[in-house]
Formats: C-alpha cells, sequence, structure tokens
C-alpha cells in the first residue's frame, strides 16, 4: 500500500519537473531570442494563433513558420509579429504546446505521408 503511494508521489515529482523545466526553457528563450517580449495566457495564444497563416517545414518537426508575418513557433519560442508571447504558467504552456502539434498533425502530417509514399 505504501509503495503504491510513493510510486504515485515520485511519479507526480517527475511529471512536475518535467512541465517546470520545459515551462522555464520556453521563458529564456522568448526573452533571449526575440527583440520584445510580453506575458500572455492560452486564451490570448489562440486568438494570435488563429490569426496566422501558418507554413510547416519538414526539416523542423513540431515547428511552424509564417514569413509575411515574422510569427513562428520554434525551439520552444512563441513569436507573434515579431514579438515574443511568454505564456504565464505551466500549465497553459502545455496546452498550447498540444494545441500546436495537434495543429500540425491536423493540418500538415497527412500531406507529409502523402509526399514521403509517392515515389
Amino acid at each position: 500500500m505504501y509503495s503504491l503511494i510513493i510510486l504515485s508521489i515520485v511519479v507526480a515529482i517527475v511529471v512536475v519537473s518535467v512541465m517546470l523545466v520545459s515551462w522555464s526553457t520556453h521563458i529564456s528563450m522568448t526573452k533571449n531570442y526575440t527583440l520584445a517580449s510580453g506575458w500572455g495566457n492560452y486564451k490570448k495564444f489562440k486568438k494570435y494563433f488563429e490569426a496566422i497563416e501558418w507554413d510547416y517545414d519538414e526539416s523542423f518537426k513540431r515547428s511552424l513558420f509564417s514569413s509575411g508575418t515574422a510569427s513562428e513557433y520554434h525551439a520552444d519560442i512563441l513569436k507573434f509579429n515579431g514579438n515574443g508571447m511568454i505564456i504565464n504558467n505551466p500549465i497553459s504552456y502545455l496546452l498550447v504546446r498540444v494545441y500546436v502539434y495537434k495543429y500540425i498533425d491536423k493540418n500538415f502530417k497527412t500531406k507529409i505521408k502523402w509526399w514521403t509514399n509517392s515515389k
């Protein structure tokens, strides 16, 4: 019984640690690699994200770019119209990542699979 409780606590600590490291990397990368940045939440992210026409480069898995607007989701950096957006908490940042990954899978992965299978 105690071993199950201890295992649950250890798993929870590992999950929280991974989320915090990922979020802190996002904060650091956005601050260091954008000229200007501000804070935002998941709702604000979706508003800005949905206003952009995104391009996908299969060289950078899980990244999106938009040449016309200087926007990108790449290497934990969120940039809209040249300005970085720092997500204000680790849960929202996890939701952002899931949203972007689903967007890529829905809008680009089927095209890529078709392209790679047509030899």
